[in-house]
Formats: structure tokens, C-alpha cells, sequence
């Protein structure tokens, strides 16, 4: 009797699938940068709560082109999540 293949115990939507194979690719180049909707679907944020940490200066670096195009540098982006690393407490 064979054995049957194990299904996957999580099965991820198709658009977070695409963003890690997209931050793959984006690991190579240490100049990658995304736009704001690419950050909020990585992070699971409002295109809002984005803008938000942009005014408050709470959120990653950005970069501003003109008056209104805005990206991040991945670099940046992990940089900032590393940051936000608390140690959990033990018990």
C-alpha cells in the first residue's frame, strides 16, 4: 500500500504567496523598493494605517518622489520590523 502525500497544514491565499516569492526576488537587490500597497499586504495593514505611520513618523523610512509617489526600501522595511522585536515574556 502506498502512502498517500501529506496536504499542507496551512494553506496561504494566492496573494501572500505572490508576496513572498516577490520578497525572494527582492532579497537579492539591496536597493529593492516597493510601493504602499505592496507594504500594507506584506505587513496586513490599511493603505491608511500606512499614511498614518507616514505622518506620524512611526513607520518604516520612506522615500517620496514628487508630490506624491512613495516607496520603501526593503532594506528599510526590515530594518524597522527588527526594531519593533520585543523578547516575549517568559512565564
Amino acid at each position: 500500500m502506498s502512502e498517500k502525500p501529506r496536504e499542507p497544514r496551512h494553506h496561504f491565499s494566492p496573494r501572500v504567496v505572490e508576496i513572498s516569492e516577490k520578497l525572494k526576488e527582492l532579497d537579492l537587490d539591496p536597493y529593492a523598493v516597493v510601493n504602499s500597497q505592496f507594504l500594507c499586504d506584506w505587513l496586513g495593514i490599511s493603505l491608511q494605517t500606512a499614511k498614518k505611520w507616514r505622518m506620524e513618523k512611526t513607520g518604516p523610512d520612506y522615500i517620496k518622489y514628487g508630490a506624491k509617489t512613495v516607496r520603501y526600501k526593503v532594506t528599510e522595511i526590515k530594518k524597522w520590523l527588527d526594531d519593533m522585536e520585543r523578547p516575549s515574556k517568559e512565564d
